[in-house]
């Protein structure tokens, strides 16, 4: 197949406008494979169906972002509904979160604290309008999870969703190449209150609703993951808490592990003028 083929089954399916390489989308969503199949019949005068368009796409687009570093592993699109009134805000923020009990880690002490898990929430119809929905994707474009978190937490952290709400009610988002877990650690950062460094524990429910406590072993792999989730969010105190991180990490060990793989994907995932490109340009320059 004709890499100008690839390229716009790739193009169409994200549905990435006005430019392909862009971070944020003017469009609602990704089209669907009907949707990409009948623009590319149109196009090349094909009769191909859904069902091989989304195998073009699976099979190439692992390969097409290796031939283009710069094609968005995260697309933010524009919210699907307009907004015909603002909904009033409740007197007391929404709380769906669970005092769970903590395992003892590294000789620790068993305590209670409040956690917000991101996982599973059961939303009723009423309180819906008051969270936000996101979702991952794998790189291929398949369903990979999905959190929750309420509105008031995120649009106060995220200058992106603030912005989306002066307008919507609501926001959909979706994020490609995000693991779960890493967006699950980015909610317990800001809510339900933020918090001032980086977690100590993964919460997650299990079948039944059974309680996990895992500790994070924090690697740059992990933070880097972390960081470009909230530079796609535009998330200033986020990203300041992971530059504290990697300082404190620098100036307090006598040897770091610094993965050039995760600093190239760092450059790749921000914007020219993100903060945390300097840090690591000063940083490695000061290790020679």
């Amino acid at each position: 197949l004709a890499s100008d083929e690839i390229e716009f089954v790739i193009h169409a399916r994200d549905n990435n406008l006005p430019d392909p390489f862009g971070t944020h989308s003017t469009t609602t969503r990704r089209l669907t494979y009907g949707e990409v199949a009948k623009l590319y019949n149109e196009k090349f005068g094909r009769n191909v169906g859904p069902a091989a368009v989304e195998k073009r796409y699976r099979t190439c687009i692992s390969k097409y972002r290796e031939k283009n570093p710069n094609y968005p592993a995260n697309i933010v699109y524009t919210p699907k509904e307009a907004k015909p009134k603002r909904i009033p805000r409740k007197d007391s923020a929404v709380a769906f979160n669970q005092d769970v009990p903590e395992k003892e880690l590294d000789g620790n002490p068993t305590k209670t604290q409040t956690r917000n898990d991101g996982h599973d929430i059961e939303i009723s119809d009423e309180e819906r309008p008051y969270w936000a929905h996101l979702t991952v994707e794998t790189e291929d474009g398949m369903m990979n999870g999905s959190c929750a978190i309420p509105l008031r937490d995120l649009s106060a952290s995220s200058q992106v969703y603030a912005d989306y709400l002066k307008e919507f009610i609501s926001v959909e988002l979706s994020f490609m190449a995000t693991k779960q877990q890493t967006l699950a650690r980015y909610i317990t950062m800001i809510s339900p209150e933020v918090q001032r460094a980086l977690p100590t524990c993964d919460f997650q429910l299990l079948r039944h609703k059974q309680p996990k406590v895992s500790k994070i072993q924090w690697s740059m792999r992990k933070t880097v993951d972390l960081y470009i989730l909230a530079a796609q969010l535009q998330d200033c105190h986020v990203r300041n808490t992971i530059i504290d991180h990697w300082c404190r990490s620098l100036e307090n060990e006598k040897e770091v592990e610094i993965l050039l793989e995760s600093i190239e994907r760092l450059f790749m995932g921000t914007e020219e003028s993100d903060p945390a490109r300097n840090f690591w340009i000063d940083a490695l320059h000061g290790q020679g």
